[in-house]
């Protein structure tokens, strides 16, 4: 009995130790592979188009003010060089698309060569209804152009959504800049853009800010299990001036959004807005404004303490890969009636993402002018595209906001 006992004891401190020796094991397994730092298998792919348009291309004979012989901003070269364009972005496979701001010029409730297409804009009552009539038009159709072609767009503000960052612009031409007026230009794009194009459909995005700069214009959406996209309302008007400044209210609600996709432990988070933040950036055909306070900005600062992955922007019409404090800031975008509409693909795969950007070079001729409510605004008549984009930079990143390579036009930028 007594040797009995005695390997009763032996096999039951070993088998503790055993037992030990597998917990020990498996919980280091688990750190090894705890959900930060894992192999996932997620794949979201994403197109990056900023800027297209930032022209009013659309037909206006539907006007109820339009009689034969008045001037239109469409054409067959436009209709063409559009087709070639967005049939091509629509060959890469990917459904969603983000436009970060630009859609149209946006110089409406004016009508500087007295055409009369949009109606009578001699008293301020008749330049809103001018404004909105502009709106109902050409909103609807930039929209329809993607709907028909099944894309998925993430939209934010962008500064010719709200007239142009040349406010003064405004004034010169008769155009009231007032508080008044800037609410019901965000009203229009909120109508055509955050809802469904005839604006009677539910909210397109349902988490949205409840107060302040972006209560209607900015939000988040999940469009995969382990993406987060949000997007800003970069303008607000204040002081009887425009600055680029997302506003305490937004900015509010913007943590919560990162603290809770940090929380739930969301691979990559991409944030949008129209306007550089961190510079030099290239920039052509473009004012090159920027967010207020740039890299020192609270936005930039909330964004690095929650470990935003990338931040999209347009505004510059131009190219260029940043990185600061572990966030990659990516600006592109083209002018499409100059030739050079540009979009970029971003290709999420597991724990990298991969970032082409490719360029169009289309023909534009400036013989004749496409009509515009505000004429100083006016672009080439005609615009050819016939060949495919050429790739012009390459990039790649991790989860853990390294940045492992990058190519051509990606590289890094010293002016």
């Amino acid at each position: 009995m007594i040797h009995i006992r005695r390997i009763r004891r032996i096999f039951h401190y070993r088998g503790r130790v055993a037992l030990a020796s597998i917990v020990a094991l498996a919980m280091l397994g688990m750190v090894l592979t705890r959900p930060s730092e894992a192999s996932t298998t997620i794949n979201y792919d994403l197109i990056a188009m900023p800027d297209f348009l930032n022209q009013d291309v659309g037909d206006v004979s539907g006007s109820p003010y339009y009689q034969p012989g008045m001037p239109n901003s469409i054409n067959d070269s436009y209709q063409e060089a559009l087709d070639f364009v967005l049939n091509h972005v629509q060959s890469e496979g990917i459904r969603d698309i983000s436009i970060a701001g630009d859609f149209v010029e946006g110089h409406w409730g004016v009508d500087t060569a007295n055409t009369g297409v949009f109606g009578p804009v001699e008293f301020y009552s008749q330049k809103v209804a001018a404004y909105k009539l502009a709106a109902a038009t050409y909103y609807p159709q930039f929209m329809e152009r993607f709907n028909s072609r099944n894309f998925r767009m993430f939209p934010a503000v962008g500064d010719h959504e709200v007239w142009d960052n040349n406010w003064y612009r405004s004034k010169q031409i008769g155009y009231p800049f007032s508080v008044k007026s800037w609410s019901m230009m965000k009203n229009q794009y909120v109508k055509y853009m955050m809802k469904n194009s005839d604006g009677s459909m539910p909210w397109r995005f349902k988490n949205r800010p409840k107060a302040g700069v972006g209560m209607n214009t900015a939000y988040a959406y999940r469009p995969a299990p382990n993406v987060q996209i949000v997007s800003l309302d970069e303008f607000q008007k204040t002081n009887g001036k425009v600055i680029g400044n997302i506003g305490q209210a937004q900015l509010g609600w913007l943590e919560g959004v990162l603290k809770k996709a940090n929380r739930d432990k969301i691979d990559w988070v991409i944030v949008q807005g129209h306007l550089p933040i961190i510079g030099p950036v290239r920039y052509r055909n473009s004012s090159n404004m920027y967010y207020q306070n740039r890299g020192s900005s609270a936005l930039w600062k909330l964004m690095a303490r929650y470990k935003v992955d990338l931040y999209l922007n347009g505004e510059v019409h131009d190219t260029t890969l940043r990185r600061k404090n572990g966030i990659t800031q990516l600006s592109n975008g083209g002018l499409f009636r100059l030739g050079d509409a540009n979009y970029a693909t971003l290709k999420i795969r597991g724990n990298h993402m991969y970032i082409t950007v490719k360029e169009f070079n289309g023909t534009p001729d400036g013989t004749t002018k496409l009509w515009q409510t505000d004429t100083q605004r006016q672009g080439p008549g005609a615009i050819s595209y016939t060949e495919g984009p050429s790739i012009i930079g390459t990039a790649k990143l991790n989860k853990w906001n390294k940045l492992l390579s990058r190519t051509g036009v990606l590289n890094p930028y010293n002016p």
